[in-house]
């Protein structure tokens, strides 16, 4: 993400506290953060808008994962996505869930793991 302009940042969760310790954690920078709860409302958004960044929370998208990853990789330049909580499983990952080069973040998140996955 470049640092030296003000980045379009999708937010995709339902949780409050994540919400408030990811916009808290940029509220810093003059990103324009947009919050929404479901990971179908983040692929209208995705298709609607142009993003830098999307950070997600996985199990938001157990069954759109793979459109959400797959929106995010037709803008151009594809949109840098990461992914709260475990990556999937070798045996349960879908194909695009192994060619998509993500971040993930493990639980339980904190303002500076964040901000070295986002730095």
């Amino acid at each position: 993400m470049d640092h030296q302009k003000a980045a379009n940042i999708l937010i995709i969760a339902d949780d409050t506290a994540t919400q408030q310790l990811l916009r808290g954690s940029l509220q810093s920078s003059e990103h324009k953060i947009q919050i929404v709860a479901t990971c179908e409302r983040g692929i209208a958004m995705l298709k609607a808008a142009d993003f830098e960044l999307v950070i997600c929370d996985r199990s938001r998208c157990d069954n759109s994962l793979d459109e959400l990853l797959r929106s995010a990789r037709r803008q151009a330049p594809p949109t840098s996505v990461i992914l709260l909580g475990e990556p999937a499983p070798a045996d349960s990952a879908t194909e695009l869930d192994l060619q998509f080069e993500c971040d993930y973040l493990p639980g339980p998140l904190t303002s500076p793991l964040f901000l070295s996955k986002v730095e």
